[in-house]
């Protein structure tokens, strides 16, 4: 985790599943009670299974209830899985996704936290 702008950063490598669930949760959760917002930095990533998306989206929906600022970074080269799980969960398109930390850390600067629709 890297904290920047107070934002924390969490980029998790390799892969992840339900048995690291509670440890990507707790990092997530560590980093949400010092008042951080969160970018989860999937370029790194090879792997997220079901479990790890529901940490996330309960990280992105806690960010918006208190008002911080959430964000994904997914690299266009990053894991063919990944992307395969985003369209076929139909998140891509509700999920503040970014190409790259660093517009995902300008664009979280500049913007009101990202609302769930739906």
């Amino acid at each position: 985790m890297v904290a920047r702008d107070g934002i924390a950063i969490v980029s998790p490598l390799g892969e992840h599943d339900a048995c690291t669930a509670d440890v990507f949760r707790n990092a997530l959760d560590r980093h949400a009670h010092q008042g951080f917002g969160v970018i989860v930095d999937l370029a790194r990533t090879e792997y997220i299974d079901s479990a790890i998306l529901g940490v996330v989206l309960t990280t992105w929906r806690q960010c918006q209830a208190d008002g911080r600022a959430f964000g994904i970074v997914l690299p266009p080269d990053a894991s063919t899985f990944i992307h395969r799980l985003m369209d076929t969960s139909g998140l891509r398109p509700v999920l503040p996704l970014y190409d790259d930390l660093e517009s995902a850390i300008a664009q979280l600067d500049a913007d009101e936290p990202h609302q769930l629709t739906g």
